[in-house]
């Protein structure tokens, strides 16, 4: 594994977005999720952490299209879930925001379950 991979892969594996003094490192995180896209076959988490990114750069729209492609891939990704439920809910699609809440909290209550 070159060095290159084996830093995207620990980048993807941990979340590192937060430099030590709190700024997000969204361009190099974006970079390496894209990088990460390249080069393996999709994963939710990564799409969510593209969402996030875009979510905090103030878009929107690019941030809904990429929680949904997570939630495509891993229906009950319960930080997708919520964070397309807040985006809607800010555009003033109330039930929209509702029902993946919902979604969200059965998928809580579900895996809670599995785990006792």
């Amino acid at each position: 594994m070159d060095i290159a991979h084996k830093k995207n892969a620990r980048i993807l594996r941990y979340g590192h977005f937060l430099k030590p003094g709190g700024k997000l490192l969204g361009f190099h995180t974006a970079c390496a999720c894209e990088h990460y896209l390249n080069h393996h076959p999709p994963a939710a988490q990564v799409f969510y952490w593209l969402g996030l990114l875009s979510d905090v750069a103030g878009n929107a729209l690019e941030a809904q299209g990429y929680y949904r492609k997570a939630l495509y891939l891993d229906p009950q990704h319960p930080q997708a879930l919520m964070h397309l439920a807040a985006l809607l809910e800010a555009q003033g699609d109330n039930a929209g925001a509702r029902r993946l809440q919902a979604r969200a909290a059965r998928s809580e209550r579900a895996d809670s379950e599995s785990k006792r």
